[in-house]
């Protein structure tokens, strides 16, 4: 299973510096739009765990930290080892799996109204790639 994670992380391709910088540029304000939107959620507590709302501030930060860097310097292997230890991880303070699924799907809704359209083009291909490997991750990091 995490072979075929490999593979399919493999074919996503290293998007143009122009759309990579873009990014960077807006990440900080990608972060905090979507901690908004997501402390917003009447299921917030179900989906985060009791308490944890401000370590989904920290991952919504990360996040954007992490996939900036990614974009800029494209790395299959370490892109699926990264997803594994934050599933891993932040399912051991009591994250659910929705959690995920909401999370990654609001970040795109943001760079589609932040970014432009070229730029969202070349990036959400990445954020689609963990969207649809969440039950792999999931089935990986049960062990």
């Amino acid at each position: 299973m995490k072979e075929n994670l490999l593979e399919s992380a493999k074919k996503l391709n290293q998007p143009p510096l122009e759309y990579s910088k873009e990014f960077n540029q807006k990440k900080d304000k990608l972060a905090s739009e979507l901690s908004r939107r997501m402390s917003s959620r009447e299921d917030i507590e179900k989906l985060v765990g009791k308490g944890n709302i401000e370590m989904m501030e920290d991952n919504s930060r990360n996040l954007s930290r992490f996939m900036g860097s990614l974009f800029l310097s494209y790395n299959p292997e370490v892109f699926v080892e990264t997803m594994l230890w934050i599933f891993k991880s932040y399912r051991a303070h009591g994250f659910q799996l929705a959690f995920w699924a909401a999370n990654v799907d609001t970040y795109a809704e943001i760079m589609k109204e932040e970014l432009s359209p070229e730029a969202y083009k070349y990036l959400y291909p990445f954020f689609e790639w963990i969207i649809v490997n969440i039950p792999i991750f999931s089935k990986l990091t049960d062990k």
